[in-house]
């Protein structure tokens, strides 16, 4: 019996030995979050003192009006910079060179300054991009990486779709988006991007995705860096992703190199990439 006993608690742990990190991080994934409610609900509505009771009712509302106001002036000012990013990604693809009259501005000195504009495949707002690269992440997984993206001006669309591989199991990571990309200047810009993805394994499971990319190019638009987060926290999926790229540019083709992670509260797998990519 006493054999039998050992035989059978061989076999129980290299059953759990064989569950790999990407089942990890699909159970950890898609594992339902509590819902904490918080009962701690104090009815302390007698709590005002009588001396200067009144004194603190006008500070209080002096002091909320001004919380208010401050508010108020914040989203204002978010809202222009947005309007404005958007308008301003409009204007660099109406003007598609350094060399057109659009490129250049005119001050009240009789001084011509560069405008904003946007070359065929430049990195910070392209018309249209597609990329494929391997990554190689610890604990011996592997996988592959292919993201597209089409659009003009302030809107786009894109898809991406990662394969990682373990041994023989496989996990498939992917969304579609909508972009509203914002730019402040020729070298740099800021995008918000919502849509639908999910993930495929032992099983299939989707909800909402949000991601902000961030772009900048340098060096004559020869060098690019990119972060893109992206947050599958949403419609039951607890996963995040970031990805840091670096690219070196030859004209509309690119080569890029980076650092690429996934993430719940408890599973992480991440490691370096590279690939190519052709910019328009």
């Amino acid at each position: 019996m006493d054999k039998c006993a050992l035989i059978v608690a061989l076999i129980l742990s290299a059953s759990l030995a064989s569950a790999g990190t990407l089942d990890s991080l699909e159970e950890s994934a898609t594992k339902p979050q509590s819902s904490k409610q918080e009962s701690s609900s104090s009815s302390s509505s007698d709590s005002s003192s009588s001396s200067g009771g009144i004194v603190g009712s006008i500070i209080g509302d002096l002091i909320g009006r001004m919380i208010e106001a401050a508010i108020d002036a914040m989203a204002e000012a978010v809202t222009s910079a947005i309007a404005r990013g958007g308008e301003l990604s409009k204007k660099r693809f109406e003007c598609s060179s350094i060399d057109d009259e659009c490129a250049w501005r005119l001050d009240q000195e009789g001084n011509y300054y560069p405008n904003h504009f946007r070359e065929p495949g430049d990195a910070t707002l392209p018309m249209f991009k597609i990329s494929a690269s391997y990554l190689n992440a610890k604990d011996d997984i592997g996988g592959w990486m292919g993201y597209a993206e089409a659009g003009y001006g302030a809107f786009a669309i894109s898809h991406e779709h990662n394969s990682l591989y373990e041994k023989e199991d496989s996990l498939h990571i992917s969304n579609v988006l909508a972009h509203y990309r914002m730019t402040f200047s020729n070298d740099f810009s800021l995008g918000v991007a919502i849509g639908g993805g999910g993930l495929k394994g032992n099983g299939s499971h989707s909800g909402t995705v949000v991601a902000m990319p961030l772009r900048m190019k340098f060096g004559e638009g020869k060098y690019a860096f990119e972060y893109y987060p992206v947050s599958y926290g949403f419609g039951g999926l607890n996963l995040s992703s970031n990805q840091l790229t670096f690219s070196r540019h030859f004209n509309r083709y690119a080569v890029n190199i980076g650092w690429k992670s996934y993430a719940t509260d408890e599973v992480s797998i991440e490691g370096p990439f590279a690939g190519v990519q052709f910019t328009y």
